[in-house]
């Protein structure tokens, strides 16, 4: 894992469950990553509202694309094969993911 700078004008994406409050976490990756590589799979379940209770269906991660605003340290990894959480399918990893804490204050979702 290493840290670097990233120049202002870089994109990077991540797939995120859809009906968030925010469109921002920690992992992201570089355009052209299947989400497969970084370790999740192309479903997921929504959390249900608190004190919900009942059957969970699955629904699609939503491709985001974003700009990075300003230079910013981030953690390097490569991720590494898992099981998906929510549907126990195997994901193969290897592809490439930044993590970027507070990543609301350096990035900007691309339209």
């Amino acid at each position: 894992m290493a840290g670097f700078k990233r120049p202002l004008t870089t994109e990077i994406v991540a797939y995120r469950a859809p009906g968030k409050a925010s469109q921002f976490g920690y992992f992201y990756t570089k355009p052209g990553t299947f989400l497969d590589r970084v370790g999740v799979d192309y479903v997921t379940k929504p959390r249900l509202p608190k004190g919900a209770q009942g059957p969970q269906p699955l629904v699609s991660r939503e491709f985001v694309r974003y700009r990075v605003k300003r230079g910013v340290e981030v953690m390097r990894s490569t991720s590494s094969g898992v099981r998906a959480h929510d549907t126990k399918a195997p994901v193969p990893g290897g592809g490439t993911q930044y993590f970027i804490p507070r990543s609301w204050e350096v990035l900007e979702v691309i339209d």
